[in-house]
């Protein structure tokens, strides 16, 4: 039946899109700020540099995956999923994503 089909693929498409969400949006990530000049303003500032890179990683993370990541079980309903998925998804989801985040800002710079 359907459902048998969909169950073992449901976590794998999900982990897709997210990852498709968060890859597609990295290249952006310092593109303006270096052209518009702010990087050169950011390192006149009293704050480390280290503390603008982790703010930008986890805007970017919420904005690209937190609504992926609110959106799961959702589709994990739609995919009929088991129930204790749920959260193991979810949860791995948001470290997976922001993990993928930090990773992909090196090469985004």
């Amino acid at each position: 039946s359907g459902v048998t089909v969909l169950q073992p693929v449901g976590s794998g498409s999900i982990w897709i899109a997210a990852l498709l969400a968060v890859m597609l949006m990295l290249p952006n990530l310092y593109q303006a700020d270096s052209e518009d000049g702010t990087l050169s303003q950011y390192l006149t500032l009293a704050v480390a540099f280290e503390v603008i890179v982790t703010a930008k990683i986890l805007a970017q993370w919420a904005i690209a995956a937190v609504p992926l990541i609110v959106i799961t079980p959702l589709v994990q309903q739609s995919f009929h999923m088991k129930s204790i998925d749920h959260w193991a998804v979810s949860a791995a989801l948001a470290l997976g994503t922001l993990a993928v985040t930090a990773i992909g800002s090196f090469g985004a710079a």
